[in-house]
């Protein structure tokens, strides 16, 4: 569309004729960059020119599909990710990002804007990540027992914190005695609190302490048999009380 055959005669005389589709005989190669024949026939005689084709300038490069956000320790994967190369002449072509393409990884393990860089036909191509730590859902105490019995040690041998986060990740930690802010009462039966601070937030929970119940009771050191008005004397008798988690307690 707009070319034009100028035929110029002896008498110096121009004659300019819209080139029409039935008049080329041979259309250049526009799929590589060089030096093109056009080719056109009018009235039996044909007429070339040459025709430069050339690849247009590259304007932009950046990569595409990256979340908003990624949470700390998380492995950035590159599926989805593209690289888009914008031309002079308005067209681009997006190419998926390989493996072998990266020359730089964000650093995942701390929270900050990492970069990731990426390298296509000797042009790189960065992008900011932002890697965030992911928030506390809840803390909870683990390993407490069901119930203690009044008057015992409460020991934290084998209690544990956790805590976890909005990403479904959690942590375990040993309960300390440097984490403990207040221990339970054990001198009497109840709901008693258990509180323990870490990273300035405290987290408690109730124990249940309960009364030692009696299961039995006897007296030892009697003797099999005595004689009929002999002096009794309890001197030597004990008193030995079995309790419900099969302690027991010798009383004189």
């Amino acid at each position: 569309t707009g070319l034009k055959l100028r035929i110029i005669y002896e008498n110096d005389t121009v004659k300019t004729v819209d080139i029409t589709s039935s008049m080329v005989k041979e259309m250049p190669d526009m799929t590589t960059v060089g030096l093109k024949t056009l080719v056109v026939e009018y009235e039996g005689k044909t007429t070339q020119a040459l025709i430069n084709v050339v690849a247009p300038k590259e304007v932009n490069r950046q990569i595409l599909g990256v979340a908003s956000e990624y949470f700390v320790d998380a492995v950035l994967d590159l599926t989805g990710l593209k690289l888009r190369i914008d031309y002079e002449d308005g067209s681009f072509e997006t190419l998926d990002v390989t493996s072998d393409m990266v020359i730089q990884m964000p650093d995942m393990t701390t929270a900050g804007q990492k970069t990731l860089v990426v390298e296509y036909d000797g042009k790189q191509a960065q992008v900011i990540i932002n890697v965030v730590a992911p928030k506390e859902t809840g803390r909870a105490i683990l390993g407490v027992a069901s119930q203690y019995y009044a008057g015992s040690n409460f020991d934290i041998t084998g209690l544990k914190l956790r805590i976890d986060y909005e990403n479904g990740t959690s942590k375990t930690l040993d309960i300390t005695s440097a984490m403990v802010k207040e221990m339970p009462d054990m001198t009497t039966a109840g709901q008693k609190a258990f509180v323990v601070e870490y990273e300035g937030k405290t987290t408690q929970i109730s124990v249940n302490v309960v009364v030692l119940e009696e299961v039995k009771r006897e007296i030892l050191g009697t003797e099999s048999e005595y004689l009929l008005g002999s002096n009794f004397t309890i001197t030597g008798l004990k008193l030995r009380i079995i309790y419900e988690n099969d302690t027991v307690k010798t009383v004189d």
